[in-house]
């Protein structure tokens, strides 16, 4: 990536919608997870929008919540990346709140997928127990989504930006930074920001908690990284 064409900051509230329609464009249905349970429900085009309309109530009670880092092309000052991330308590130091369970999506018509969607991470979650790994971790950073625009990838983008998380957990005294990186380009990018990877398990069998995905056997990335930094 060329510095002088994008510039990496953190978001701003008057980014919320920008880093809404990156998300619908780019992350959404690209997930790998999300695409898994796409391909194995179908939905129709009034589905899509009600499992979009929840995907983006979730991603804007991040936002409101923790930090987000956005990549912004410079010569139309467009954003053009972002990574949304979300911040977890140890329960030994305070209320034990999960940033997970804090953005699920909460009404009385969720859709079957968001309901499978959220169990599914929420399953990852668990075998990641990161404060179990790090026991003396006060609060943990978790990157939760990191999206880039199709026209502007393989420019660095999405490892500069998980570099921006990392200092801001520095700064923040956040002594852990990790994410479930679900295809080998995330994977990637988190390895040349630093994360190293702890634990590797096969998405399907991760995911097919109770026997629902047995249909789909070839999908394009059958691996899921639990990546982590440590902030020495």
């Amino acid at each position: 990536m060329e510095e002088k064409n994008y510039s990496i900051r953190i978001a701003e509230s008057t980014d919320l919608g920008a880093v809404l329609e990156i998300m619908r464009d780019n992350f959404h249905f690209e997930e790998t997870i999300a695409n898994i349970l796409y391909l194995e429900k179908g939905l129709s085009e009034s589905e899509l929008d009600e499992v979009s309309h929840c995907l983006d109530k979730s991603i804007e009670a991040a936002f409101n919540s923790s930090k987000c880092i956005v990549a912004v092309e410079n010569n139309s000052n467009k954003i053009v990346g972002a990574t949304v991330t979300l911040l977890s308590e140890n329960p030994k130091f305070g209320n034990g709140t999960n940033g997970l369970t804090a953005i699920t999506p909460t009404s009385e018509s969720i859709p079957m997928f968001i309901t499978e969607y959220w169990e599914y991470l929420e399953n990852l979650d668990k075998l990641a127990n990161l404060f179990g790994r790090y026991p003396d971790a006060k609060k943990i950073m978790e990157v939760y989504a990191v999206a880039v625009d199709h026209t502007h990838r393989k420019r660095g983008l999405a490892r500069q930006m998980l570099v921006r998380s990392i200092e801001l957990a520095r700064e923040s005294d956040i002594p852990i930074v990790y994410g479930v990186f679900t295809s080998p380009f995330s994977t990637k990018s988190a390895d040349r920001a630093g994360m190293r990877n702890v634990m590797e398990m096969n998405l399907l069998d991760s995911l097919d908690i109770n026997g629902k995905l047995t249909s789909v056997k070839s999908i394009p990335h059958d691996t899921v990284s639990i990546m982590v930094h440590e902030i020495i």
